[in-house]
Order: structure tokens, then C-alpha cells, then sequence
């Protein structure tokens, strides 16, 4: 009975696996779709409602318009055909023994990896598993997508406010095109939601882990507590540090902000712990005694 049931969960785990690889493809043109969608009615409906649009104030309103929206292509784009990182093929040395092992990949992994049911890969400082860019959210990939979320959320934002009024005046007029309201109407729900998930990874960031590690960190607090005992997240170097080491050092303002090729420091496989100097680093090759 408990073979079946094992079987039965094994069976259904790689349905929805399946699944999700399949809906990805679905799921990035359809993002991308509402994404065109919205902006169209901002810029052909919502803004000549507002204001003259060849005006100052309606060139710099799209203007604004403009900047929120190639960022937000060029984030989302770049978070999708960005690889999150995978760990190297390691040699069968002595060392390599004493690390962590992924029985399901068969290979070493450093600290803060973790495999992937989807991707069917382990994944460098894996956050999680997005849908709706069909790809891991990592080491690699991470900035993209804490930048995507938060354009996205500012975009969405612009819109709503910018639109609100000529919507409202549009209600039970039937000469107004439903696209006005509906823009108005969809940038509104996405930002709402995004206010809780984008304000959920600022949280992340500031405090120096991921997803996964935080739900990890929980599980061992409450341990801890009936326990009488305290365990602090060891990559937490404070939050300007943290910022730095997800988002990349600036050398002027708002530099981490603007669109960017460039990869973020380190190698996603060796990290500075509390406390340690800052050349004193875990990497793979050595024996690791806390797991996440």
C-alpha cells in the first residue's frame, strides 16, 4: 500500500512537472502579450485622454512611459534566456566525497544549490522555479528578475494612476473603447499583486537569502526554539552588503537600476559567511557542515 501510494506521488509529481515545462513557452507569450497589450492602450487611449500628446507634458509622460517599459522587456527578457547557473562536473577526489551530493543529477553541489524537479538540474543559489519565464530563478538570473518585478510594479503603477480618471469617465460610455478600461483595470490587479510578491524579495534581499532559504531558516528557528537555542542565517552580512552581493555593486547612484549585461560578482559557488573575513569563503571543495 505504501509502495502504491509512493508510486502514485512519483506518478503525479511528473505530470505537473511535465506540465509546467510545457504551459512555460505558453506562459512567456502570453506575459509578454498582456504586457504589449497594456501598453498599447496607455499610449493610444490613456494618454491622449489625458493630456495633448504633443505637449511638454505629454512628451515627458511618454517619455517616463517609455523608460518603465523598455526596462521592463529588457529585465524580463533577460531573466528567461539567462541560464541560473549549474554546478561543474567535480572529480571523484577525496574532497569531493565529503560534499553535499545530489543523488537525483549525480553530482557535487556547493552550498545554497539545490535541484530543480522541473528543470530536471541543480541550480546555483536557486530562489525557485518560474512559470512564467519557463526558467530557474538564480544565481545568474536573479538581478533580472528582482529588476523585472520591480519595473513592472512601478509600470504598473504609472498606469493606473496616470489612467484612472479617464477610465472612470469612460464607465457608461459606450463611444470610449472597453481597451481604455481594461488596461487601466489589469495594471491595477497587477500591481496589487506585485506589491506583495516584489515587497516579498525586497525582504529577501535585504536580509541576504533566498526563497528556499528562507523557508529553511524557519524551520530551523522553530527547532531552535524548543530547543532554547538560536541559529542566525549565515550569508546575512548586512543589508547594504546583501543588496551589493544580489544586485551587484554601483559605482554612481541607481547604477544596479539601469539595464545591464554584466554578471554578478562571484562564481555562485563559494560564499562569504557572518563573521568571516572577507577572502574567507565555503567553496565546494570543502567539507560543509550546515545545509540549506
Amino acid at each position: 500500500m505504501v509502495s502504491f501510494s509512493r508510486n502514485c506521488q512519483k506518478v503525479g509529481s511528473e505530470l505537473f512537472d511535465g506540465s509546467m515545462r510545457a504551459a512555460g513557452p505558453l506562459l512567456i507569450l502570453l506575459a509578454i502579450g498582456l504586457i504589449s497589450l497594456v501598453a498599447y492602450g496607455f499610449f493610444t487611449l490613456i494618454l491622449p485622454a489625458m493630456v495633448e500628446p504633443s505637449s511638454f507634458l505629454g512628451i515627458l509622460m511618454a517619455l517616463v512611459a517609455c523608460f518603465l517599459l523598455v526596462n521592463i522587456l529588457f529585465n524580463y527578457i533577460m531573466c528567461v534566456i539567462t541560464s541560473p547557473g549549474h554546478p561543474p562536473d567535480v572529480g571523484n577526489t577525496d574532497e569531493a566525497e565529503r560534499t553535499k551530493y545530489c543523488k537525483k543529477c549525480n553530482k557535487f553541489k556547493p552550498e545554497r544549490a539545490h535541484h530543480c524537479h522541473v528543470c530536471k538540474k541543480c541550480v546555483l543559489r536557486m530562489d525557485h522555479h518560474c512559470p512564467w519565464v519557463n526558467n530557474c530563478v538564480g544565481f545568474y538570473n536573479y538581478r533580472y528578475f528582482w529588476l523585472f518585478l520591480m519595473y513592472l510594479w512601478a509600470g504598473c503603477l504609472y498606469v493606473t494612476l496616470v489612467g484612472l480618471r479617464p477610465a472612470i469617465y469612460s464607465l457608461g460610455d459606450s463611444k470610449r473603447p472597453q481597451l481604455l478600461s481594461f488596461s487601466v483595470v489589469m495594471a491595477g490587479a497587477i500591481w496589487f499583486a506585485l506589491s506583495c510578491l516584489w515587497g516579498w524579495h525586497v525582504y529577501l534581499v535585504l536580509n541576504g537569502m533566498t526563497t528556499i532559504e528562507f523557508y529553511g531558516q524557519t524551520t530551523r528557528q522553530a527547532t531552535d526554539r524548543a530547543q532554547g537555542t538560536i541559529t542566525l542565517h549565515p550569508w546575512d552580512l548586512g543589508r547594504t552588503k546583501n543588496f551589493e552581493h544580489f544586485l551587484g555593486p554601483s559605482r554612481f547612484p541607481f547604477e544596479w537600476a539601469l539595464p545591464s549585461f554584466k554578471r554578478p560578482v562571484g562564481d555562485g559557488m563559494t560564499y562569504r559567511r557572518v563573521g568571516a573575513a572577507p577572502d574567507d569563503r565555503i567553496s565546494l571543495m570543502q567539507n560543509v557542515d550546515h545545509v540549506v
